[in-house]
This record gives C-alpha cells, structure tokens and sequence, in this order.
C-alpha cells in the first residue's frame, strides 16, 4: 500500500484526576527518528513510547507530545497539635505576664510547622496504562491519515508504513 509521510493523531488521557493529550506528528525522513517532548518525570517511558510507535510506523521523523492538562490540586495540611501547643502557650504567656491575647487565624498560620503545602505530582507509572491506550489510539490516527496521503498522491513512491 502506498502511504504518504506526513500524518498526525491526537487522543485524551485521563486517570483519575489526572487529565493529559497526547499528540503524535510525523514528517518524511529517511529513517524512523523519535523526538520526545514528556512532563518531567517521565522520560523513563521512552523506551516503552518508542516500542508502540515502532510497531506501527517504520520511517520517518515522529514528534511525541505528552502534556498535562490537568492535575490534582496542592493539598493544604493543617498540623493541628502545633496549632494546639502554640495556643497553649501563648494562653499561658498572656496570664503570667497579664498580656492581651490577640492572636488571630493569620498569626498562626505564619508559624513555622503550622501550614504545610504539598504539591502533587503526577506519576508516570500510574499514569502509563491509560497513557499506553492513548497512544495506540493517536498512532492509529497517524496511519490513516499517511495512507489517506499515499492514496491522494495516486503513483508515488511507495514508503513502507
């Protein structure tokens, strides 16, 4: 079958809160050449990327898009027995001096061990089931368009997928 060189595929990738695209684009180019653009933390899935690509395209350069669209938000953590302990002992501290106690929300959680905020990341390996589905789905679309190519061109050079 005569295919063509240019293609392109896109699909979705979600897993639980975590919501992503993945983009697939090829252009002629004598041998298969993979060009990565992965969140940080994932290129550990190269090689795995790199296998499902190479099981449906044999040439060209390929650009492999992975962005994440949407992710769990930063959890806010409250230790409660700090905020307890420094109450404490600013009740304490206002009685043995016969100080005013006007302590408010926003002083303490300025104190240090009060807030902490975690920021979520997004793991590859949790992610890589869904990710794999979406990425069959996007090289799928790759093919037909670069056959869809090969037909409009009618006589052309015949490139193997």
């Amino acid at each position: 079958m005569i295919t063509g060189m240019t293609g392109f595929g896109a699909c979705e990738v979600t897993h639980g809160k975590v919501k992503g695209i993945v983009e697939i684009k090829t252009v002629n180019h004598r041998y298969l050449d993979i060009a990565f653009y992965l969140p940080v933390g994932f290129s550990s899935l190269e090689d795995k990327i790199q296998k499902i690509i190479a099981g449906f395209i044999k040439r060209g350069r390929v650009t492999v898009s992975v962005k994440i669209t949407e992710r769990p938000q930063t959890e806010i953590l409250m230790n409660h027995q700090a905020v307890k302990r420094y109450l404490d002992f600013a009740r304490d501290l206002g009685q043995k001096h016969h100080i005013k106690n006007d302590i408010t929300v926003a002083d303490i959680m300025r104190l240090p061990g009060v807030v902490e905020a975690k920021e979520v990341f997004v793991q590859a390996g949790e992610l890589w089931p869904g990710l794999a589905k979406s990425l069959h789905k996007a090289v799928a679309g790759v093919v037909v368009m670069r056959r869809r190519e090969g037909r409009a061109q009618g006589g052309g050079h015949q490139w193997p997928a």
